[in-house]
């Protein structure tokens, strides 16, 4: 089922029932969010209303007989299994442990400067390369064939993140610096914009979280970040304007923006109607599971995976558009039905047992410090994704372990030294 297929002739015609599998999803989520979410600018948060989003759409297909029963049984509990082995492993308090940094305050100014530049110019280098994203036909394909290059994507990742907590450190206890304060968010605007992902702008705030939950364990206050509410809905409407080259009227960038919302769940219309989704062979599936980090790291041919599932089934539904890389995230029971069918089942109690330990119990060997709370909170930002795309999530590793052996290397080369920790008294 195409996306206006699905809009014209499912959706627009049953609008109500479209609300009641929404009120449905969300009173279901209610209990979850209460327990899992720390802060408004958690990120936990913006992944589980996504996920409200995203499963309002089978429930929706399921009422308007768009889905099979057994598609429908399948994704039920795949998501319920997942949250099963969640709560059974996740803490309800999380903590650093006993020990904190002593020597980490002017290694890290040091190392903020070094990858505030390090953000700029692979930012830079990567649009001389290969042009905007924000401008590409798919900003997904801006790396592709690339040659290595694509390298700098992970660079600039974690370079912006440790730049936007740094810099938070630093206004709050040095007050002074708030013209650095203004420089690195004025970049960070700019190459979110530039990026083409409409949530890019939120990196901001997470970080912000990051800073005041993990370094200064307090809650942010509301009334002082409310002002910001309207540019964050507006900076998607405006990034879909300028994708759509300007030539679109707000009421056409309010629609589109109105359609990615709802689009958080074109993976379930895309795949699960009509059994798209059963027309997808991956002939290595454990291979596939585990190929985000095993290509980065060339264990194997990254020229030998399979593409992305949800890449797969846009070009099912979109013939003509076949090579084009672009199409829905691979939800947590789209991954498991394609890969195992009904043994993946067994494989999301195991995601919801790793989401709760990195997320709740990682934290308690961590010694307390900015530099592990940087670390801890790209771990964090990053992992989120598996909430969303779990392929997407483990993606992330090979930046992960690029990034820390970097600053690892830094570290004992700018400070002369390794790291030094004492026990809280």
């Amino acid at each position: 089922m195409t996306n206006l297929t699905f809009l014209t002739q499912v959706f627009l015609d049953n609008i109500l029932l479209y609300i009641y599998s929404f009120i449905i999803c969300t009173i279901v989520y209610i209990p979850i969010i209460k327990k899992t979410v720390y802060s408004l600018f958690d990120p936990i948060l913006f992944a589980l209303v996504f996920a409200i989003l995203a499963n309002t759409i089978p429930v929706f297909l399921y009422i308007t007989g768009n889905v099979s029963t057994e598609k429908f049984i399948f994704i039920v509990l795949s998501e319920a299994l997942f949250w099963i082995g969640y709560f059974l492993l996740a803490k309800k308090k999380i903590e650093f442990s006993q020990y904190s940094i002593i020597n980490d305050s002017g290694v890290g100014y040091r190392l903020f400067w070094i990858f505030f530049i390090l953000n700029v110019i692979t930012h830079l280098l990567t649009y001389v390369l290969f042009g905007i994203p924000l401008f590409a036909e798919s900003r997904l394909t801006t790396f592709s064939n690339s040659g290595g290059w694509g390298i700098l994507s992970h660079i600039s990742r974690f370079a912006s993140f440790y730049s936007l907590v740094y810099v938070f450190f630093l206004y709050f206890n040095k007050p002074k610096s708030i013209i650095i304060l203004i420089l690195v968010l004025f970049t960070s605007i700019i190459f979110s914009l530039l990026s083409g992902s409409k949530s890019s702008i939120l990196e901001i705030f997470f970080a912000f979280f990051i800073y005041k939950y993990f370094y200064e364990k307090s809650s942010i206050s509301l009334s002082s970040l409310k002002k910001f509410i309207p540019f964050v809905i507006l900076f998607p409407i405006l990034m879909i304007g300028f994708q759509h080259g300007g030539r679109g009227t707000l009421l056409d960038s309010l629609t589109s923006f109105f359609f990615r919302l709802l689009a958080n769940g074109d993976v379930y219309w895309l795949g699960f109607s009509n059994d798209v989704i059963d027309n997808i062979n991956i002939e290595k599936p454990f291979t596939f599971l585990f190929s985000r980090i095993l290509g980065p790291f060339r264990i194997i041919d990254s020229s030998t995976i399979p593409p992305p599932i949800g890449a797969q089934l846009f070009w099912l539904n979109y013939p003509h558009e076949e090579g084009v890389m672009k199409g829905p995230n691979t939800r947590l029971p789209v991954l498991n039905w394609v890969l195992f069918r009904w043994f993946g089942l067994f494989f999301s109690v195991v995601f919801g047992v790793f989401c709760a330990w990195w997320r709740t119990r990682l934290l308690q060997h961590l010694p307390h410090g900015i530099l592990t709370v940087i670390l801890f909170g790209y771990i964090y930002l990053s992992f989120t994704a598996f909430f969303t795309d779990p392929l997407l999530g483990s993606g992330s590793v090979f930046s992960m372990f690029l990034s820390f052996f970097f600053i690892y290397v830094l570290y004992i080369v700018i400070g002369k030294g390794y790291i030094k920790i004492k026990k809280n008294e």
